[in-house]
């Protein structure tokens, strides 16, 4: 079940998540921006890449937390001391 929980009180950065989105943002870009530019190239429409840019740039801050939640429930498990 899925909770949306909106209350100021809660709200936390996971800086696992924004780690792991650092070390990746440069490649990322890159592969964003050539396909990207590739739905361009082929479409030639404007809305149809930037829709597809916008989705790969959320896509990527999601696969971030969610490698960062894996990351420290696998170290939880084995009983490695966090970061």
């Amino acid at each position: 079940m899925f909770v949306l929980d909106l209350h100021p009180e809660h709200w936390r950065i996971d800086m696992g998540a924004w780690q792991q989105y650092k070390k990746t943002f440069l490649p990322m870009q890159v592969i964003m921006l050539g396909v990207s530019g590739a739905i361009f190239t082929y479409s030639h429409s404007l809305p149809a890449a930037g829709t597809f840019w916008v989705t790969m740039q959320a896509s990527a801050l999601v696969g971030a937390a969610w490698g960062s939640r894996l990351r420290r429930k696998v170290r939880s498990d084995l009983g490695i001391a966090a970061d």
